[in-house]
């Protein structure tokens, strides 16, 4: 029992017991050390193993499907060793010749196959000359009189002959043509032969005028290309350097227009813009400190690469000499201090707004009528002149020359157990922690006074003196216990906030109506 192994000969896979694949593998590796040092050598050993392919096609279907060592030394026989045609002189070239006569290579009949490398037209003609052994120029000139004894009817066998006959590809196929021994010597002898061919043409070629003359031509077609493409992009930088040091200079000059107008609103050149300074962010949202740094972060961020493509458009526009890498390794140092600045800024200001805090606080409200009449005082806020700014409910108002922060509150009523009423004063504000929180909510100011049967709310509350805006909030709830009666001025209607009641009238239609608290909720009263 013997192992049996696949192999892959010039595309075609054969199974081969493991003696005949010893033996083939080192007369392959000869084979191989022989050609692989000459010119063609790759193509020889190419058409050697095609040529061994054919054989053992050959013979795995005549015969068995199983590659033996008989076979392979049978394909050696055939073939040759390359050592057998080292020609060193004619003698040994008698030699060898006996040798190969005495060793009985293989000869096959001689096949018709279609000549490429002598044709006029399909290399019919060629082919034949090969098969019957004439020549070449006889065989065409007896076609072109067949071609006319036969009226033209040669022609349609000539076609026929064109398109059945295969053409000679490989170098075995056009040995078999010629009626040569398919072995390594003429294999060999073959490929050198066509590569030989090819080098003369060449070497022909580029010794011949017309080559020279395109040489010169293409020398000079490349020097004018190149000459054109240098005017070209000569031309190319200067009109991209215009478009860079226009798109550059507009960009900044909106960047610094822009910026302009938002120091404007934060109040960040006071001394320069006096009358535009609103001073709404400087004084009462952010410090002076932070407001700068974040201007100066964002002119670094967004001006240091317009900067850039200003200082690249007048390079392109006017060819001059600048050491161009220190240039642009400090302005991305600039660039990525700026980045960090912001976002440190940015961070802070976010911190300051991070913790909620409220205090709630409930009075009393003590009247001897089960009416009770609900207003605004306004005209305690007549004073409070040029509303300035108005963000999330909150005002820069002004006291004379002085700027205050104000905002309205929010007042709704709520259904209460108890047998009086109860008004609930909760303030809100933020700070990034809870006691900054608490003492924000405590700077909240607000107030509201009981005459008779009359509730008088303040319109607005104030934050003290120098405080923050921190979205502080007031909610005012009147705790109103059952069977008492409620009026509700207009005045009320800024300040109203989502009252529920049991006819779910909307907030700004219940002022100016009488409304009582029963037991299913505050209900319009008769």
């Amino acid at each position: 029992m013997k192992k049996t192994l696949t192999i892959n000969i010039s595309g075609t896979v054969f199974h081969i017991d493991e003696d005949a694949y010893d033996k083939l593998k080192t007369y392959l590796n000869k084979i191989s050390e022989h050609f692989n040092k000459e010119e063609g050598g790759h193509e020889i050993i190419s058409d050697i193993e095609t040529r061994i392919s054919e054989l053992f096609t050959e013979k795995t279907i005549d015969n068995q499907n199983v590659v033996n060592e008989r076979m392979v030394n049978h394909i050696i026989e055939v073939m040759g060793l390359p050592e057998d045609f080292v020609e060193a002189d004619e003698e040994s070239q008698n030699k060898n010749t006996q040798s190969t006569q005495s060793t009985g290579y293989y000869r096959r009949r001689k096949r018709l196959y279609r000549d490429p490398e002598s044709r006029i037209l399909g290399g019919v003609c060629g082919g034949l000359s090969h098969f019957f052994r004439m020549d070449k120029l006889i065989v065409r000139i007896l076609f072109f009189i067949l071609f006319i004894i036969t009226s033209g009817i040669a022609l349609p066998a000539y076609i026929i002959l064109w398109i059945a006959v295969p053409k000679a590809r490989t170098t075995s196929q056009r040995l078999d043509m010629r009626g040569e021994d398919i072995n390594v010597e003429n294999i060999g002898k073959s490929v050198k032969e066509e590569f030989g061919e090819m080098k003369d043409s060449f070497n022909k070629y580029k010794d011949s005028s017309e080559f020279q003359k395109g040489k010169e031509y293409a020398r000079k077609a490349g020097h004018s290309v190149s000459e054109a493409g240098r005017d070209t992009a000569h031309v190319l930088t200067k009109i991209f350097g215009a478009i860079f040091l226009f798109i550059g200079f507009i960009s900044l000059v909106g960047l610094l227009l822009g910026l302009l107008a938002t120091t404007q609103i934060i109040g960040f050149f006071p001394e320069f813009l006096s009358d535009a300074n609103s001073g709404l962010f400087m004084d009462h949202i952010f410090s002076g400190t932070m407001a700068s740094t974040l201007i100066i972060s964002a002119f670094v961020i967004a001006g240091i690469p317009l900067l850039l493509i200003i200082y690249a458009g007048t390079k392109m526009l006017f060819n001059y000499t600048s050491n161009s890498k220190a240039i642009i390794l400090s302005s991305l140092g600039l660039w990525i201090i700026g980045i960090i600045l912001a976002i440190a800024t940015s961070v802070g200001a976010i911190d300051i707004f991070s913790t909620d805090a409220s205090i709630t606080d409930s009075y009393s409200i003590k009247s001897t009528s089960d009416t009770l009449f609900i207003t605004t005082n306004n005209e305690k806020f007549d004073k409070y002149i040029e509303t300035r700014f108005e963000v999330n409910n909150v005002m820069v108002m002004m006291e004379g020359d002085k700027e205050v922060l104000v905002a309205r509150p929010q007042f709704t009523i709520e259904q209460t157990t108890k047998e009086t009423m109860e008004i609930k004063v909760r303030k809100s504000s933020k700070g990034n922690n809870y006691r900054t929180a608490k003492r924000n909510a405590n700077k909240i100011n607000y107030s509201y006074k009981i005459e008779g049967s009359d509730l008088i709310l303040d319109p607005y509350f104030l934050l003290e003196e120098n405080s923050k805006w921190r979205t502080q909030e007031l909610n005012l709830t009147l705790k109103l216990p059952e069977g008492k009666i409620v009026f509700l001025n207009d005045k009320l209607l800024p300040i109203i906030y989502d009252i529920e009641n049991t006819s779910n009238t909307w907030d700004g239609d219940m002022v100016g109506e009488f409304w009582e608290m029963k037991s299913e909720g505050l209900s319009l009263s008769n």
